[in-house]
């Protein structure tokens, strides 16, 4: 299928060990030497990170137990990109020019207006942010706060802005900056615990940098629960109850529920792993100088239980509720995120209403801004097929489009939907409309 049917020229590559598993794992092969000839007649050509199996085939194919024609398949694989990649011609590199380039202004600039893009604000109780100009102090708290979080298989060795310092930098002589650390990511100590709170209560406002590490999510780190980890949340709670507002920031590879706390906080910001620009971004969003206006591309489920929890599945003939968890499943579902403006739409439009095969349909809706500030909106569409063949799901994302708008302006958005959105994949597995 790959080489014949889609036509691909390039070679394969296994992933880390899959081939000595074959064996050791999978027990589909009696030996390394054995899933090395399964992998390579199936035209797997590279075998990664080791070679364990493929070097084994060697005696196999001296005593004809491999084909000679499948070894050459692979060898010629990789050798044909290679010779065009030139790597044959210009096999060096030029240190000096990556060291003039990696980490340069500009791609820092880049990675700030990344992170930006990305935090979505999922909760603003009585608009407390942007921090407004009477907060003079503000305690910064967490176990993400002053820590490189960058996510797993990054990098630790560059020049990153965590929270803190990107607080401390944004704020200037403007805010007095206190903190205080009052956990570790999965440790059950509380011993920093009266320190935030102390630094909390003389606080005007408190920012609290929860979530996750490479301790406890990614490969190999899968959990049992979506709850921040070790004593997070009970920190929350103290915090807020001093009365002093708390804005959860959350820097985490994915969803967290929140059902403990999350009545007893004014704001909360997911704002990602946001790379070495990050503490900058999340500063600048606190306090108003970048507008959120990303949405989010999964769900955020109110218990674990709910899961798997999607915006696209499946009408069926099961009632989609709890006894005990009534109402909208998702705590925060696919596609939200607040902004400190609002939007109105108007004038929505569908032309032409019917279309023959081969045809188009332009949807388009006019968008304002009717708030006071300039932000970014994502018009999303959305399409919900009233009867299919085969089971539709409920709904499904046809296209979105991120725009930017000043306080009174309007924009017309424009969806053209064309056969490819239209068409679904049939029982007997051929597209269909």
């Amino acid at each position: 299928m790959l080489r014949n049917e889609w036509g691909f020229k390039g070679f394969v590559v296994s992933d880390y060990q899959s081939v000595d598993q074959i064996y050791s794992a999978h027990r589909a092969a009696e030996s390394l030497a054995e899933a090395g000839k399964k992998a390579a007649e199936a035209g797997l050509d590279v075998e990664l990170p080791h070679i364990l199996s493929y070097e084994k085939m060697i005696a196999l194919a001296k005593k004809g137990q491999v084909s000679q024609e499948a070894i050459d398949f692979c060898v010629g694989n990789v050798l044909r990109v290679k010779f065009m990649l030139g790597l044959f011609e210009n096999p060096g590199a030029e240190p000096a020019l990556a060291a003039s380039v990696a980490d340069c202004p500009e791609h820092r600039q880049l990675a700030l207006e990344a992170a930006r893009k990305a935090i979505v604000l999922l909760k603003n109780k009585r608009e407390v942010l942007p921090l407004s100009r009477d907060v003079r102090s503000i305690a910064v708290i967490g176990p993400n706060a002053n820590a490189i979080r960058l996510g797993g298989y990054s990098n630790q060795v560059v020049r990153v802005v965590n929270p803190l310092k990107g607080i401390r930098n944004r704020m200037g002589k403007r805010m007095k900056v206190g903190y205080a650390e009052g956990c570790s990511v999965e440790g059950d100590s509380k011993d920093g615990f009266d320190r935030a709170v102390k630094l909390a209560k003389k606080s005007d406002v408190g920012v609290l940098v929860m979530g996750n590490a490479s301790e406890t999510e990614g490969e190999n780190r899968d959990r049992s629960n979506l709850n921040l980890p070790g004593v997070q949340e009970e920190l929350i709670l103290q915090i807020a109850a001093t009365g002093t507002p708390a804005v959860v920031v959350l820097v985490t590879g994915g969803a967290v529920t929140m059902g403990n706390w999350i009545d007893k906080v004014q704001a909360v910001l997911t704002a990602w792993y946001p790379g070495e620009e990050g503490g900058h971004a999340i500063a600048d969003v606190l306090l108003g100088r970048s507008n959120p206006g990303e949405r989010l591309a999964i769900t955020f489920p109110k218990i674990m239980g709910q899961l798997p929890l999607y915006y696209s599945y499946k009408p069926d003939g099961r009632g989609h509720d709890y006894v005990n968890l009534r109402g909208e499943p998702a705590l925060f579902p696919f596609g939200y995120g607040l902004s400190y403006t609002a939007f109105r739409y108007s004038n929505l439009k569908v032309t032409p209403k019917t279309i023959a095969p081969g045809g188009s349909v332009r949807v388009s809706v006019d968008v304002s801004n009717t708030g006071r500030r300039a932000a970014d909106e994502v018009v999303q569409l959305y399409l919900s097929d009233l009867y299919g063949s085969v089971s539709r799901p409920n709904q499904e994302l046809k296209g979105f489009r991120r725009i930017t708008l000043r306080p009174g302006q309007k924009k017309t958005v424009e969806f053209i939907l064309t056969e490819k959105e239209l068409r679904f994949l049939h029982w007997h597995m051929e597209y269909v409309v």
